[in-house]
């Protein structure tokens, strides 16, 4: 496969360039605007989602559903990326601009499918300056928790808790999926993704269950 890298310059008049490979500082910059780059470098982190929706969209609608799915196929796109790309899609360009906030901040928006709720919601976690999870936490709790609250609230130190929180939120994506007739029938490379996801969990549950067999048998 055949390697074209195209080099950005991050900075008019500064000889800073990325590639898909790595950076390039020639020369000496300041620490002004060393972390200036470094800020832009967290910016791309955050815009990856955003701008991967907003790209898939358009390629959808330009060029259709399954043009769209090949492309990624071949682009090797994680199906994560892809997942989390689509739920932060359903949210307008417009919305996105207005309340300024990141990628994920957006995807826990995308769970709500109440127009006015979502408004409300986001409005709050920009004055509150909620963090992702604070504010998915609040619009469970139905009322404003930061991070110390949270902790207060969480049962930390239970691990069967955090077990019950991973479930919950497979049994989330399941639904928003279509449930499994639907993710049956998924892409085969998508559902081989998803299969070499889940067998670990499979592999515990067999071992946990091995577990109990033979203690009730030494029992």
């Amino acid at each position: 496969m055949n390697d074209i890298s195209t080099s950005i310059i991050l900075s008019s008049g500064q000889n800073i360039r990325c590639s898909p490979h790595g950076l390039q500082i020639d020369g000496e910059i300041s620490y002004e605007q060393w972390t200036n780059l470094l800020k832009t470098i967290h910016s791309v982190k955050s815009a990856f989602h955003c701008v991967l929706a907003d790209h898939i969209n358009y390629g959808r609608e330009k060029f259709g559903v399954a043009q769209v799915a090949i492309a990624l196929e071949q682009a090797e796109f994680d199906l994560a990326d892809v997942t989390r790309a689509d739920s932060i899609g359903q949210l307008t360009l417009n919305f996105r601009e207005k309340h300024k906030l990141n990628s994920e901040h957006y995807f826990v928006l995308s769970k709500i499918d109440n127009d006015r709720e979502r408004e409300r919601w986001a409005s709050i976690a920009e004055r509150e300056k909620l963090s992702s999870l604070e504010l998915k936490r609040s619009i469970e709790a139905g009322k404003i928790l930061h991070t110390s609250q949270i902790s207060a609230n969480s049962g930390q130190g239970s691990g069967i808790n955090t077990i019950q929180g991973a479930i919950f939120k497979m049994q989330q994506w399941e639904r928003e999926m279509g449930g499994p007739e639907k993710i049956s029938k998924l892409p085969a490379p998508e559902r081989k993704a998803l299969l070499d996801l889940l067998t670990p969990m499979i592999s515990l549950a067999a071992t946990i269950e091995q577990s109990l067999s033979t203690e009730e048998y030494d029992g």
